[in-house]
């Protein structure tokens, strides 16, 4: 009896080793990592959308007032204050469609807007009370006027840089333009 059961022993390690070869055998080989998408950037975070704009900005900006009741279609006019430029002149151009683009896209507000910006704060508080203001000071200082309004199914915008340069001022009146800008496509 002890050898039946010896033998039956060996027999059922026999038939377990080789049920365990028919199982197939995990490699050690690892598996590449499946490629992971990019992290999708999130429309509401302003900061992941800095990389819209170029490097060359004005340092600092302010709005100073906010008002909708100067615009026929009750769009908002902002009166932005900038740092005195003093003869800092160069570049003005994309430091201007930098910063209208950062207060109309990545602020996210509506499409038929008036921004104007000033490097002074009393010539921006004299055009905020009287639109049509005769103090000769005041076209040296408003820098530039942005105008965006959808009229009749298509949109309109433009960006006057020294909107109001008087004749009597060869120099501001050279780099008085008009350009037409969109800042969704710029």
């Amino acid at each position: 009896m002890k050898a039946q059961n010896t033998l039956f022993i060996i027999f059922l390690g026999i038939v377990v080793v080789s049920m365990g070869s028919c199982i197939p055998q995990k490699t050690s080989q690892k598996q590449p990592d499946p490629i992971k998408p990019s992290p999708v950037v999130s429309q509401d975070d302003k900061k992941t959308q800095e990389y819209l704009l170029s490097p060359i900005q004005f340092p600092s900006y302010e709005v100073v007032h906010q008002v909708s009741h100067l615009r026929s279609d009750g769009g908002d006019t902002l009166f932005v204050l900038i740092p005195p430029l003093e003869s800092d002149f160069e570049s003005m151009d994309e430091k201007v469609k930098n910063l209208v683009k950062k207060l109309v896209v990545l602020d996210k507000r509506p499409e038929n807007i008036s921004i104007l910006i000033f490097d002074e704060a009393q010539a921006l508080e004299k055009v905020f009370q009287e639109a049509h203001t005769d103090d000769l000071n005041v076209p040296v200082h408003y820098i530039a006027k942005y105008t965006a309004s959808p009229e009749e199914g298509i949109y309109r915008c433009n960006l006057y840089l020294f909107p109001i340069a008087p004749d009597s001022n060869p120099v501001v009146q050279s780099m008085s333009e008009i350009i037409e800008f969109d800042p969704y496509n710029w």
